[in-house]
């Protein structure tokens, strides 16, 4: 059955590295508080990895160890329709697998179960793939300067038709870019939202 990340027989799946020094940690949350700006949290081995809702306070980017495909999956003891991962800062996310299963249906009462939720930040995903049953979204960024996500996949199972891939407003000025990326399952590939009139002179960029 499912277990908090913390007891999940993998030791110290998470590393930091800094000045040349590496500490690791057992949960996702414990290297993402202890990383500095900019550093990168790296996950050593493919898990699973049940992970309760992370908070980032700072610019960071968590990418998968050489040889590994380390699976994210948000934890059944999480709150209904949790974020798994938020942030109002630059994020890089890197060869990992991102699960989330939310077994009561979705109202419009709450906020939408996101996997990752940007307020503000760049988001830059490559060679990841998110897993969605339920009425859930990939990764939501609002208002972000940029959005990149070379060769990423997005599988959904959820019954809401705007629900699924990537849901995104750029600051104006800003762009899009997905390449060679792959959306199935149902839901929408990408929503684009413009209610603001500041959100405008923005670049998408769909490419194979």
């Amino acid at each position: 059955g499912f277990t908090p990340e913390s007891l999940r027989p993998w030791g110290r799946g998470f590393a930091v590295r800094v000045g040349g020094v590496e500490t690791r940690y057992g949960t996702l949350s414990e290297a993402c508080e202890a990383a500095p700006a900019g550093r990168t949290d790296e996950i050593l081995n493919d898990g699973p990895f049940h992970v309760l809702p992370v908070v980032l306070k700072r610019p960071l980017a968590i990418r998968a160890a050489a040889g590994v495909r380390p699976k994210l999956a948000l934890s059944p003891l999480a709150p209904t329709f949790a974020t798994m991962l938020e942030t109002n800062f630059p994020l890089v996310a890197e060869g990992i697998e991102f699960h989330r299963l939310d077994r009561q249906p979705w109202t419009i009462k709450s906020e939408p179960p996101y996997v990752i939720r940007s307020n503000g930040g760049g988001v830059h995903l490559a060679n990841c793939r998110f897993v969605i049953r339920g009425d859930g979204v990939a990764v939501v960024a609002q208002g972000a300067p940029s959005f990149g996500a070379p060769n990423c996949e997005f599988l959904h199972g959820g019954s809401v038709f705007w629900m699924g891939g990537p849901s995104l407003s750029a600051a104006g000025g800003g762009h899009i870019c997905l390449s060679n990326c792959v959306a199935a399952g149902g839901g929408s590939g990408l929503t684009l939202w413009y209610m603001k009139p500041e959100w405008r002179d923005v670049a998408v960029r769909l490419e194979r």
